[in-house]
């Protein structure tokens, strides 16, 4: 395995989201150990999948916006983004995994937080500007809590060969004027390690 440095579909969807443990957030957890990258192609989805996956949203998603990317995750996995909504300052993503047959399924993805009261089946892998970064083989989100950006939350995963495991977790939940990039780090592993401001 290489280390880097820090639901079918319906019926998957509703499981229960795994929730990183307090216990580990209460300082840096150990490294994520994750699969060996593939330069293999990519699997694609079809406009049939991403009709189905936009679908999985409840009538929340604009087809003019699923622009579908498809990233290697593994010699036996790819990750698909399928884009849904876009708001005044930020868009959200559908996450889903695709094997090698073709066939995708909901992502699975470690949450920081419980899921709050009223959340929907879809939002355990509903991402806020989500995207995967393939240099990094990391998966991220950004959710400005309004468009100064002095104020939401911001996420990274990596995967295990089974699910997106939590690396990296900011967040500010009071809007008061700070400079954009000064969330408080909440959650840290060796695969997102903190590092010092550039001067």
């Amino acid at each position: 395995e290489d280390h880097i440095d820090s639901r079918n579909a319906a019926s998957t969807a509703r499981r229960a989201t795994p929730v990183a443990s307090k216990a580990s957030r209460k300082g840096s957890a150990a490294r994520i150990r994750i699969t060996p990258a593939s330069n293999a192609t990519p699997r694609q989805l079809s406009p049939a999948d991403v009709k189905a996956i936009q679908a999985l949203a409840d009538g929340w998603c604009n087809p003019e916006l699923a622009d579908p990317r498809t990233y290697r995750l593994d010699v036996r996995h790819t990750v698909g983004v399928v884009g849904c909504m876009l708001g005044a300052y930020q868009g959200a993503s559908l996450i889903v995994v695709i094997d090698e047959r073709g066939k995708w399924r909901p992502a699975e993805i470690e949450q920081a937080e419980a899921p709050h009261e009223g959340s929907e089946p879809f939002d355990a892998y509903f991402l806020t500007s989500g995207d995967y970064d393939p240099e990094s083989r990391s998966l991220w989100m950004a959710a400005k809590g309004r468009g100064l950006a002095d104020c939401g939350s911001s996420a990274s995963w990596v995967w295990d060969g089974k699910m997106f495991r939590l690396a990296s977790y900011h967040s500010l939940g009071v809007c008061r004027g700070a400079p954009p990039g000064t969330w408080f780090s909440r959650w840290q592993t060796a695969n997102r390690p903190l590092r010092p401001e550039a001067e």
